[in-house]
């Protein structure tokens, strides 16, 4: 691999993840549920035989040969017979799904434990705050920069994170108590603890208008994972035309007919602590990160049925840090599924890890190692099958620019596609790069809906 490029790629999730092996076990213990109700329907059939008066009336042609016959059905229908397999078989599945059903278990009692941990860390850290910062803050400031970029490390990012709810309650315990009330922290959750900031940030409503200028590669159609990032590159240029709020829908006609389209979502370009027309900024950030409605994402429906997408065309949703989250978002919810045959999903430094499953949507998430925007939500993405997380590190740049998209991009052109879980997202989303295909580009603006 080259020195100039992205190094250390690992795979977890996907096709090849844990969680496969999980879903291949429960399918094995529905075949074999299936394989005990035909055993036990074979073995209705043979006492059925057994009291058969054909057979009863063979007695008096070929007593040898009816006895024996009558003595091989009564033994299928024994305990070392057909009732016997039934039964068996009937509790390997039971056995198995029963496992499964503990894995699993387990592994989101170890998710939530974490959390929990992380936040009893968080409380403390929130009481003793008042007392600890002023002595603090003057050490890391003679720290410099070094400290700083210590600091803006996604290993210690993301534990922060999960334990600023908290964080929250242990400051809580400063505030002034109502009279009667009990001293303690209470107990929050990370969705909980997001909760004002949705109450003073409202998602709102989308208003679609018409994009900006067309960009050269616009109606090129995509190789691979890192053309689609290009593309979404072209919608946040606005040196080059690209307009505020602008995302992108490209139709891509294979030369077989067969028409598909791809969605190109950005990320935030407003950090304004007020919602205004730009829906893709902070307030979207809030909400969309623990998988609830917000503009941007109704906004993007809105785009699709104004670009006429048929129900049953193959879509493709790629989309950068936010436009990421949204992408993952909308894969989830059960009513755009219906409307729309979402295919795949790419994101580029989205942090993913408490938004529902895709199901069985494939979704590839990028995430360079030191990139602090995928560790804000505070959590590791789950291991699922539909969901591929690949993690690599780029070559040394500031810590900004380890969230830029042309550094994703170039770590696209190198995915490690010789991994299960890889080699299998791509195959799922292979009729997105077909030689010869010709491609026609919409733009289309997503912006808030003033009151």
């Amino acid at each position: 691999m080259s020195a100039t490029g992205p190094t250390g790629f690992a795979v977890s999730g996907g096709a090849g993840g844990v969680s496969a092996h999980y879903d291949d076990l429960h399918a094995l213990a529905g075949m074999l549920r299936a394989g005990a109700v035909t055993l036990r329907e074979a073995l209705a059939d043979a006492a059925r035989a057994a009291v058969d008066p054909a057979l009863a009336a063979s007695f008096a042609l070929s007593p040898g040969s009816a006895l024996e016959a009558e003595g091989a059905l009564l033994s299928a229908a024994g305990p070392d017979g057909l009732g016997g397999a039934a039964f068996a078989t009937e509790g390997l599945a039971r056995a198995l799904q029963a496992a499964v059903a503990a894995y699993r278990a387990a592994d989101e009692a170890l998710a939530l434990g974490r959390d929990a941990a992380l936040n009893g860390v968080g409380v403390a850290v929130g009481a003793a705050l008042p007392v600890v910062a002023p002595v603090a803050a003057p050490a890391l400031a003679l720290g410099g920069a070094g400290g700083l970029e210590r600091l803006a490390d996604p290993a210690l990012v993301e534990p922060l994170a999960a334990g600023l709810p908290g964080v929250a309650a242990g400051l809580g315990l400063w505030a002034p108590l109502p009279r009667g009330s009990r001293a303690g922290p209470r107990a929050v959750t990370f969705d909980g603890a997001l909760r004002s900031p949705r109450g003073l940030l409202p998602a709102g409503r989308p208003a679609l208008t018409a994009g900006g200028s067309a960009q050269p590669g616009d109606v090129v159609a995509p190789r691979g994972v890192g053309d689609l990032l290009r593309g979404v590159g072209r919608r946040q240029r606005r040196s080059a035309g690209a307009a505020p709020g602008e995302i992108g829908v490209r139709r891509l006609t294979a030369p077989d007919g067969t028409v598909r389209y791809v969605v190109e979502l950005p990320g935030t370009e407003s950090w304004a602590l007020r919602p205004g027309p730009r829906v893709r900024d902070l307030a979207t950030n809030v909400h969309a990160v623990s998988g609830r409605p917000t503009a941007y994402a109704h906004g993007v429906v809105a785009a699709l049925e104004a670009a006429g997408v048929p129900p049953d065309a193959p879509v493709l949703l790629v989309g950068h840090s936010q436009g990421g989250i949204v992408a993952a978002g909308l894969a989830a919810d059960p009513a755009v599924r219906r409307r729309f045959r979402v295919a795949a999903v790419v994101t580029a430094g989205s942090p993913l890890g408490r938004l529902p499953s895709g199901h069985g949507v494939p979704v590839l998430a990028l995430e360079d190692r030191g990139d602090l925007v995928p560790a804000l939500d505070g959590r590791p993405n789950r291991a699922g099958r539909d969901l591929t997380t690949v993690r690599f590190d780029s070559v040394p740049s500031t810590t900004g620019g380890k969230h830029a998209l042309d550094g994703y991009a170039r770590a696209a052109e190198r995915l490690p596609h010789e991994d299960p879980s890889v080699r299998a997202w791509g195959k799922a989303a292979s009729g997105f790069f077909v030689p010869g295909t010709v491609a026609r580009q919409e733009r289309y603006a997503v912006q808030r809906a003033g009151d």
